[in-house]
């Protein structure tokens, strides 16, 4: 293929040797036209020339005038195609210019980007991300990687009530502050905002391994719509039948029928008066990963009732012992009908750029920039081995920028210590020390509350016959 400059010299070539064809063409039917008439005027100016002179030169004026009229015709066509030629030749010129200007200046682009990704990948890998994002670089510079560092191991058994949270932190730089990751927190309801890649799987998996080492008599519910029992996080140690019979659920309605557990047992211990001070209020939590693809199951008479679960937690459920976690990217209340100002009530915990979702209404008192400056400002001075700044919300505080130390989820190993009870023998002493029958209801939420096992229809009815009682209202 012919280069931009050797087309250009060709055409200027082509375009001069047509011009100095049409140039001789012209001249030479001039001529015939001044000869034509020359010669036909010629007896008019001298009447006294011979009869054949007269004759000859008539005869030579109207040759002429045809050779110089069929000139002008034979040039205009040749014109016409000259000019045809030389449109089609200036259009590919033009073509081939625009071309060649439009693959330079990519070129150009193309360089000026390297340059400044050259420029961005000797800065500071907590800065990176950010003017990666800004400039659009995401391929340029490979993303940076952080290895999560815990020096010891540690072992979790659910029949021991041993804080690992001062073991934590006691290895961890003194000059950063980890007291705000602590029992209470780990406990109450809150929504853990986290992009892919941002540590918000690893976040709930140890708040679960927190939660049964810190109440091993309380009941722990895992929703998870994407678990996997090869690439589990969930209670590291626990064997995979126990972990999916007893605590994590995948399927839409098993997770909705955690929500609904929730609920009921929150409206029994509130009209009971259990709170967490009574000896038989066990702490319940429900963490539930991935929210939104959960949600967007439901229905909207579903929607509504976990939504209205969730809202009678914020108001009662610190307060009863029953606790909701919910893990979500966004929430884009276009798609899934809510955003984060409906669970203002709830603790919230920002992890990476979670504040700089566009998708995300957060409650009114996250004035986003400023912590996002503050948390890339706290991102930059810390060591490797102290952890990443995150955006943390608690109760009725203002929101403020925090360290989340790493967590290794493989140094943690859980113990479960099935329980001796026997529940049959339990209930029977408890239906006697009514002195009276009890309903079906009741037999219901006495089981649920206190084995923390859902009772199916049919479940209720063999417990029920055992008891020896009429499964009647």
């Amino acid at each position: 293929m012919r280069s931009l400059a050797e087309s250009m010299l060709l055409f200027n070539k082509e375009r001069q040797l047509i011009e100095r064809v049409i140039i001789r063409e012209r001249q030479m039917i001039a001529c015939f036209f001044l000869g034509g008439i020359s010669a036909t005027v010629l007896p008019i100016l001298a009447p006294k020339l011979k009869r054949e002179i007269k004759l000859f030169s008539l005869l030579y004026g109207v040759a002429s005038n045809a050779a110089a009229t069929y000139g002008v015709y034979s040039r205009n066509r040749k014109e016409n195609i000259y000019k045809s030629l030389d449109n089609a030749q200036a259009a590919a010129l033009a073509d081939q210019m625009r071309h060649t200007v439009a693959f330079s200046g990519a070129v150009q682009k193309i360089e000026s980007q390297r340059k400044l990704a050259g420029y961005i990948a000797q800065l500071s890998q907590y800065e990176q991300p950010r003017w990666v994002q800004m400039f659009n670089l995401g391929g340029i510079i490979p993303p940076t990687t952080i290895d999560a560092v815990v020096e010891e191991n540690k072992t979790v058994a659910i029949d021991k009530r041993q804080s690992s949270f001062d073991e934590l932190t006691a290895d961890l730089a003194p000059e950063i502050d980890y007291s705000w990751l602590n029992e209470k927190f780990v406990s109450a309801s809150k929504v853990v905002f986290g992009p892919k890649g941002s540590g918000k799987s690893i976040y709930l998996a140890y708040e679960a391994i927190a939660f049964v080492q810190l109440h091993p008599d309380g009941e722990l519910r895992i929703g998870d719509r994407h678990f996997s029992e090869d690439e589990s996080q969930w209670l590291p140690g626990v064997p995979a039948d126990i972990l999916e019979k007893k605590y994590v659920a995948s399927k839409r309605e098993q997770i909705l029928a955690m929500f609904r557990r929730a609920g009921s047992l929150l409206r029994h211990r509130v009209d009971s008066g259990i709170r967490l001070s009574h000896s038989e209020c066990r702490r319940f939590k429900l963490i539930c990963d991935e929210f939104e693809s959960f949600i967007l199951q439901l229905d909207d008479d579903e929607k509504k009732e976990v939504m209205g679960i969730i809202a009678q937690s914020q108001d009662e459920g610190r307060k009863y012992g029953v606790d909701i976690t919910l893990g979500v990217h966004s929430l884009k209340k276009e798609r899934i009908g809510i955003d984060s100002s409906v669970l203002f009530q709830m603790d919230v915990l920002c992890l990476g750029q979670a504040l700089a979702d566009p998708n995300t209404k957060f409650p009114a008192d996250f004035d986003t920039k400023k912590l996002l400056s503050e948390q890339h400002t706290l991102q930059s001075i810390l060591k490797l081995n102290q952890g990443f700044a995150c955006v943390v919300r608690k109760g009725g505080e203002m929101p403020q920028v925090v360290v989340m130390p790493f967590i290794d989820l493989s140094q943690y190993q859980v113990e479960i210590n099935q329980p001796s009870q026997n529940w049959l023998e339990l209930i029977q002493q408890w239906v006697t020390s009514l002195g009276r029958i009890p309903t079906a209801a009741e037999v219901k939420d006495w089981w649920e509350t206190n084995t923390g096992n859902t009772l199916t229809s049919s479940g209720l009815n063999l417990l029920m016959e055992h008891l020896k009682l009429d499964n009647k209202e």
